[in-house]
């Protein structure tokens, strides 16, 4: 039964991780793309 919670618990956890990490990456290359954008309407 243990062993059972264990393996359950492990699971959720890599769910929970990888969303937020999922969240985090996201958000990172969104910044980028817009910081990208600003800077190439500043050298027009």
């Amino acid at each position: 039964m243990a062993k059972f919670i264990k393996s359950k618990f492990r699971v959720i956890w890599g769910t929970v991780f990888s969303f937020f990490y999922g969240i985090f990456a996201t958000d990172i290359s969104a910044q980028e793309a817009e910081d990208n954008a600003n800077d190439e309407q500043g050298l027009q």
